[in-house]
């Protein structure tokens, strides 16, 4: 059995005409649309609810959508399964993914990780073909989208249940894959805390982890007996007015065979600037690959998550910071004043005791609990 899996797909403006139209040459390319041709099943992460009549949600960030005619191309890539528990599902509310869902499923695209309710959402997706079973489990950490016991929306990652599910489906299947939609975004390595879930998938029976959201390629740690890929990067989604191109524009497509194991191939793609993707040539594979395989070596080594990670924190904190200070991120004389500082001002405005209370509200359960809940009354989003 041969599986393909595909990174965040977002038709733009770029190449939505290319979507629209159905011309998935002029989107993939032959070499790369044979290559999907020839799999058993293509499965990716759609990051956009498809709709022509918008009604965004409040939440923080872009409210994503694409035209309902983008289907077309959907189907012309020969997808045969959308897992779409992301942060974005639920962008154009619960009709913009509802109607999403029908969309797909008329083209005979299959839809996994969002539903009625969370127990729905979280139903897995199973593929069946030579007396072997395959299980895949898609799941999203908290943001704007996530289902509960009462309302529609995308499958959560909850170390309560997730891995249960993951142990349970692994007693179904012969083989298990978990998309993770977590992780921050244009971060290469992981988190302590995402090695941490990724290794424990594993430990519950995942032969295959690969993290979705940061929209870039990250790196690949072989732990036990399965493999986890941190970052696959975007499949077709230009971000050019998000970050640097460097970025979005390059994505590993995942080729799993399986057979007596599960066997994990990464095929470098690279989008140009007219949205279209292509398998990487030579010298920009050799180069994407040599990095990819630089980094896999780097987290092996002792305490060096945790140090990059660290480093890493102390350039975004302030960002962070600034939160909290409410109308001073609008004011215009300490934002010029900030920069001349060099990006300081908000971390001199918080003396150690605020960064202390800041952070024990964030970092005890029980009240970052109590903030979020609070957080959701006022902002009349519970």
């Amino acid at each position: 059995m041969m599986i393909c899996l595909g990174g965040d797909i977002v038709p733009t403006k770029t190449n939505e005409h290319f979507f629209i139209t159905g011309d998935s040459k002029a989107l993939l390319g032959k070499e790369l649309l044979d290559i999907l041709a020839n799999s058993d099943a293509n499965i990716f992460n759609l990051e956009t609810p498809l709709c022509d009549k918008l009604a965004p949600i409040v939440k923080c960030g872009p409210n994503l959508h694409a035209p309902t005619a983008c289907v077309k191309g959907l189907k012309a890539m020969h997808i045969t399964a959308m897992g779409c528990a992301n942060n974005h599902t639920l962008d154009q509310g619960t009709k913009g993914m509802f109607q999403t869902k029908r969309l797909l499923e008329a083209q005979d695209i299959d839809v996994f990780g969002i539903g009625r309710n969370l127990s729905e959402a979280a139903e897995p997706y199973l593929i069946a073909k030579n007396g072997r079973r395959v299980g895949i489990y898609a799941c999203a950490e908290h943001e704007f989208t996530i289902a509960t016991e009462t309302k529609a929306g995308a499958n959560s990652y909850d170390a309560l249940y997730s891995f249960d599910h993951v142990a349970e489906l692994k007693a179904k299947c012969d083989y298990v894959i978990v998309m993770f939609h977590g992780g921050k975004e244009f971060y290469r390595y992981p988190s302590p805390d995402i090695q941490r879930i990724c290794r424990r998938f594993v430990e519950k029976g995942a032969d295959l982890v690969v993290t979705q959201h940061t929209h870039c390629i990250g790196c690949r740690e072989d732990y036990r007996k399965g493999v986890i890929i941190y970052g696959q990067g975007n499949f077709l989604f230009e971000q050019s007015a998000f970050c640097n191109r460097e970025f979005y524009a390059n994505g590993l497509l995942l080729r799993i065979k399986i057979d007596d194991g599960c066997k994990v191939e990464e095929l470098p793609v690279v989008l140009d600037e007219k949205g279209r993707l292509a398998l990487a040539e030579s010298l920009i594979k050799e180069q994407i690959m040599h990095e990819y395989r630089k980094r896999s070596l780097e987290i092996q080594r002792n305490g060096f998550v945790t140090k990059c990670y660290q480093r890493f924190a102390r350039k975004t904190i302030e960002g962070y910071l600034r939160i909290p200070l409410g109308y001073l991120n609008t004011n215009i004389i300490l934002r010029i004043a900030n920069r001349l500082l060099k990006r300081r001002l908000y971390y001199w405005l918080t003396n150690r005791r605020h960064r202390l209370s800041f952070l024990n509200i964030v970092e005890c359960e029980s009240h970052r609990e109590l903030l979020i809940q609070g957080l959701k009354g006022v902002t009349k989003i519970i």
